[in-house]
């Protein structure tokens, strides 16, 4: 639908102009007094189809031809958006870009087409113009004629504003309606999908009038379901693939090219895009599980939750699915399609996946994915994908890491709060009423430290917060001095009262510090990790979260807390000595769904859902003589613990 101006006219909009008071703007600006005006324009076009690639073109030539008609005017450039819709301003770099730079000075003006080019949804329309009040920059926008220089706009233009959201939001719904619609008379967006082409005569918008096979894609579709169905490992077939020297298919709706349309760079934790590795395990699973293949379609497998976030999710229920049978010709038959769909089975029906203490948090220098673990007997080590699952490419030089090697590194904590304890009182500098803030999954030997050096030990729920508001409350009482130290499970570190958050600049300078002080005398971190261990006993301490999906999923996350609620009386042989629950409130802490099981021999467990995630984290602390006394007694533990998870 052509979007058409609130005024058809330039004189119209000079009459609204009157009768609000003040002339009509059109390109007019109070100059500065100190020199010329800094004036940037904006563009944004939410397709990048060869029509909106046109109009972006036409957008361009009219503000360049208005720089050079305003000589009084010093143009900052002409920032803008490609293919990005206006309902969040989360990937318009663009967009972002300008009124950071109006918030710094550097731009005085602004021009924009309409005000559906700059935002189409309330609360970023209102935050921007908050952006450019704080900068002292205004806007204007062409076909409303409307100017925020002049205050007596502003609920127009926020009205307008409402009015291009709630336009959105009836597009999206038509749209959905529309794709529904086509999905119910088996028509399907043309994805390119490796071993097919399509011929360019369509039917209908949505349809094709033929789906041919590329043959020589096929044969290679083809091994690649014989051999899954043999039992091979995905990882092999990927590795024989690259050794033939067969090129891996170019997806082009993949996160990678979608990426590099949008100009972005890879997220945390995913593989560089100069790091080419061919074929993948991953591939060949999303190959293997791709009704195509036998010939059919499987429709609606996703969907946007809302018209704002336009965030894809997977569809387990919520909407109805749609199964076209014979949609064009298969190149494997449904009985070898269904053969191989049996080995994914069993991971789609436990609805539990394992996560481990590391998981997501060691990111490889080398090709930029995050680590991974494998198992060996009861020594765990943690790897890159693309190092160790090389498929015959030899693409990444990340090393391998044992688990107790990187659990040793990640108990700074213990240590950094021993070396404050010891260091103050050498110094003189420790104050009265010392207190130590923690969380009440953190490990239960920082309570030990602290007791040994006369320091007050406050538990507090999961979350820096919680530790920075302990901070908040020593300030009102006046003894804000009396804060030395807190940290929590997940490596966050704060030794004063300044910020109310981790701070990892004070962290790694306090790491730094402390090392050379030990290096000074002969001693590196681990002989004084295994001081601290002969002096309270070995800790091990654990960190185990199992993955829930859907509605499903969280319904058994409730019943699995339930059940621990209930009852439990042992874990790993060691006998329960006291349940805390904090789902009613205790200590002074406010409620919240945790679980915490005192074990004999200051062994523990904790229970909780996450608060961002669905999934259930398990966090087990064992105190032995030794190392290996340790692992086994978690190994029980977990293992009693996991027969709540099946």
């Amino acid at each position: 639908m052509k979007q058409q101006p609130i005024f058809s006219t330039t004189a119209e909009g000079a009459l609204f102009s009157s009768l609000l008071g003040h002339p009509f703007p059109a390109y007019s600006q109070q100059m500065p007094e100190n020199g010329s005006l800094r004036v940037a324009a904006y563009i944004r076009v939410s397709t990048d189809s060869r029509r909106q690639e046109d109009s972006y073109q036409r957008q361009e030539e009219h503000f360049t031809r208005l720089f050079s008609q305003h000589p009084e005017w010093e143009p900052v450039g002409i920032y803008s958006d490609y293919g990005m819709s206006a309902t969040s301003q989360q990937k318009r770099v663009g967009f972002r870009r300008l009124l950071r730079h109006c918030r710094e000075g550097k731009v005085q003006r602004i021009l924009c087409k309409s005000i559906s080019r700059f935002a189409r949804n309330t609360r970023d329309f209102m935050e921007a113009l908050s952006a450019l009040r704080e900068g002292g920059a205004t806007i204007y926008f062409e076909t409303e004629h409307l100017d925020t220089a002049y205050y007596t706009n502003e609920f127009v233009l926020t009205t307008l504003a409402a009015l291009a959201q709630e336009e959105s939001r009836s597009l999206s719904e038509n749209i959905r309606w529309g794709i529904q619609k086509q999905y119910q008379t088996g028509e399907a967006k043309n994805l390119p999908i490796y071993g097919y082409r399509y011929a360019e005569k369509r039917d209908s918008p949505g349809h094709l009038a033929q789906v041919e096979i590329v043959e020589a894609q096929a044969k290679v579709v083809r091994w690649v379901f014989e051999q899954a169905a043999l039992g091979r490992s995905f990882q092999s077939i990927a590795a024989s693939l690259n050794q033939a020297d067969i090129a891996p298919p170019d997806t082009i709706w993949s996160r990678k090219h979608k990426r590099l349309r949008e100009g972005a760079p890879p997220k945390l934790g995913e593989r560089r895009d100069e790091v080419e590795i061919g074929w993948t395990g991953e591939q060949i699973s999303r190959m293997l599980q791709t009704e195509r293949y036998a010939g059919d379609l499987l429709l609606q497998k996703k969907y946007k939750v809302n018209f704002y976030t336009e965030t894809l999710k997977v569809n387990r229920g919520e909407l109805p699915k749609y199964l076209v049978e014979s949609h064009h010709p298969a190149i494997v038959s449904r009985e070898l399609f269904g053969q191989v769909q049996q080995r994914f089975q069993h991971s789609r029906n436990s609805g539990v996946r394992r996560r481990y203490p590391f998981s997501q948090r060691l990111v490889c220098a080398s090709c930029g994915r995050y680590y991974t673990i494998r198992s060996h007997g009861r020594t765990s080590v943690w790897y890159c994908p693309t190092a160790a699952l090389s498929y015959g490419v030899n693409a990444c030089s990340g090393e391998t890491l044992p688990e107790a090697m990187l659990s040793r590194m990640f108990f700074q904590g213990l240590l950094l709060l021993d070396y404050l304890c010891s260091r103050r009182l050498e110094n003189g500098t420790m104050p009265k009423d010392p207190v130590l803030v923690k969380t009440i999954v953190t490990t239960d030997m920082g309570e030990q430290i602290a007791d040994h050096y006369g320091v007050k030990t406050v538990n507090v729920l999961t979350g820096f917060k919680f530790i920075g508001e302990q901070i908040g409350l020593l300030e009102q009482q006046g003894k804000a001095d009396s804060y030395i130290f807190g940290f929590e499970e997940s490596y966050g570190y704060l030794s004063g009262s300044y910020v109310r958050d981790k701070d990892a600049v004070d962290g790694a300078f306090l790491i730094c510090e402390m090392f050379c002080y030990y290096a000074s005398q002969g001693i590196s971190l681990l002989e004084k990790l295994e001081e601290l261990y002969r002096t309270y006993g070995y800790r091990l301490n654990t960190l185990h979260s199992y993955e829930f999906d859907g509605a499903a999923g969280f319904e058994k996350m409730q019943d699995i807390m339930k059940t621990f609620r209930k009852g439990v009386s042992l874990f790993g042989g060691k006998s329960i000595v006291k349940t805390l629950d904090y789902l009613p409130g205790r200590d002074g802490l406010p409620q919240s769904d945790v679980l915490k099981f005192l074990l004999e021999d200051n062994c523990s467990v904790v229970v909780r859902p996450s608060g961002t995630e669905p999934k259930l984290k398990t966090y087990i602390s064992v105190s032995a003589q030794s190392k290996e006394a340790a692992q086994k007694q978690e190994e029980k533990i977990l293992a009693d613990l996991q027969q709540y998870f099946q």
